[in-house]
């Protein structure tokens, strides 16, 4: 895969999405697997399972770890910063749940799925114990969702549906409170703030739900993912990502 050096604030690097560690590298998902990137965009490593086939996430929950999903096992293997596997294959079939869609790190060595057919949110351990459910989200929410990925951070969950926006939960499954988004194509959550896109703005807003300040006089092309890191705000448009600093957008 082609990557160089575009500016000292943008790496030209294909991607589906991506994540940037706590070294300041990129982890970038592409059609044949994970990608290492340093910071000026050269390739250092390459990861692919094909007997696995196809990741279908990557999890940006922790900047130490990745989790690489596997819909169509269902199963999903853990990596460390240097892409190597940390753990074995957690193949969800072998815990009667493979109907899960999404899948993400929690807390604690814990982890959390979402159901497409009971329609509920799991957290369960390394022995594939249930600790956690939320109960069939349709009835708690009051209406169907298709949620497509899932992020914790600190002491929340978030679920995103690319028509409703984001529903916020506990670590207990506890529903908490829904933001409208329509059109979410990524996020992100640093702290008490949430960063979202429709692929066109970004727009930050606390976590209670009160809207804060849209981003789009710095957008140069459409967005395709986002990653927040160090204070900074990484863009993917599927071909560069932009680096800008957080205090320079928002203050």
């Amino acid at each position: 895969m082609f990557a160089s050096l575009f500016s000292s604030a943008q790496v030209t690097i294909e991607h589906l999405t991506f994540k940037v560690n706590n070294l300041g590298q990129y982890q970038v998902l592409s059609t044949d697997g994970v990608d290492l990137y340093s910071a000026k965009g050269v390739l250092l490593k390459h990861y692919s399972e094909d007997l696995l086939g196809e990741v279908t996430s990557l999890d940006r929950s922790s900047s130490l770890e990745s989790l690489l999903f596997y819909e169509d096992i269902p199963a999903f293997q853990i990596l460390d910063n240097t892409l190597s596997p940390h753990g074995r294959l957690y193949d969800l079939n072998l815990a009667d749940l493979q109907n899960v869609t999404i899948v993400c790190m929690s807390n604690d060595n814990t982890f959390w799925a979402y159901d497409a057919v009971t329609l509920e949110m799991l957290r369960f351990d390394n022995t594939f114990k249930i600790l956690e459910r939320s109960g069939n989200l349709a009835v708690i929410i009051g209406r169907e969702i298709k949620p497509n990925s899932m992020l914790v951070s600190g002491d929340r969950v978030y679920l995103a549906d690319e028509i409703e926006g984001l529903f916020v939960f506990d670590l207990f499954a506890n529903f908490l409170i829904h933001i409208p988004f329509e059109g979410l194509v990524d996020f992100d959550v640093v702290e008490r703030w949430i960063y979202m896109t429709d692929g066109k703005v970004v727009e930050r807003i606390d976590n209670k739900g009160m809207r804060s300040q849209v981003l789009d006089s710095v957008i140069e092309e459409s967005i395709l993912c986002l990653d927040i890191e160090a204070n900074s705000i990484y863009l993917g448009d599927g071909n560069i990502i932009r680096k800008r600093l957080l205090n320079s957008l928002f203050h």
